[in-house]
């Protein structure tokens, strides 16, 4: 199983709801046939699928896409950020509001 997203975690969950596999962005597991529920998280966002894995199936193999998720930090690929908002923390992350002390900055947006 595959995800767009490196930092998606990924969880699968058996017939009797126990976690079977775990993994971030990407996982192989060996599983027995059965159904199972699929989980991917990305930040609050959660996406679940169900999947039967049928006898003699061999390997199935899971893409998904990159899913979008609200942030309150202007980040990439994320639900409600628009360019205005990336593009105002990059000109007030590059101008020093306080100076104090010398090597190390940070910035609150």
């Amino acid at each position: 199983m595959r995800t767009a997203d490196p930092q998606a975690e990924i969880m699968v969950l058996d017939g009797q709801f126990r976690l079977a596999a775990r993994g971030v962005g990407t996982m192989s597991h060996d599983l027995p046939a059965g159904l199972y529920k699929l989980k991917l998280r990305t930040g609050p966002e959660v996406f679940e699928e169900h999947v039967v894995l049928a006898p003699g199936s061999g390997e199935v193999v899971k893409d998904y896409e990159e899913r979008a998720f609200v942030s309150a930090a202007p980040l990439a690929n994320t639900a409600r950020t628009h360019e205005y908002h990336i593009a105002a923390a990059q000109q007030q992350s590059r101008v020093p509001h306080v100076t104090l002390g010398q090597g190390s900055s940070i910035f609150v947006f």
